[in-house]
């Protein structure tokens, strides 16, 4: 199970297949809302169609 904070930057495929790379702005349930770096922009993104390999940054123990 990946741990998933407020803050943390990753790669990611919102719910309407957008590819994101940017912030984690808030946290749901079962999504987030990543804000890109490109357009800063919000994208909603689905938790389970996450893995390690989108990581941007190194994820402390």
């Amino acid at each position: 199970m990946m741990k998933l904070c407020i803050g943390m930057k990753l790669k990611a495929v919102s719910v309407h297949g957008d590819y994101v790379e940017g912030e984690v702005l808030s946290i749901y349930q079962r999504t987030f809302v990543i804000v890109s770096k490109k357009d800063a922009k919000r994208y909603l993104v689905r938790l389970d169609t996450l893995s390690e390999d989108l990581y941007t940054q190194d994820v402390p123990a």
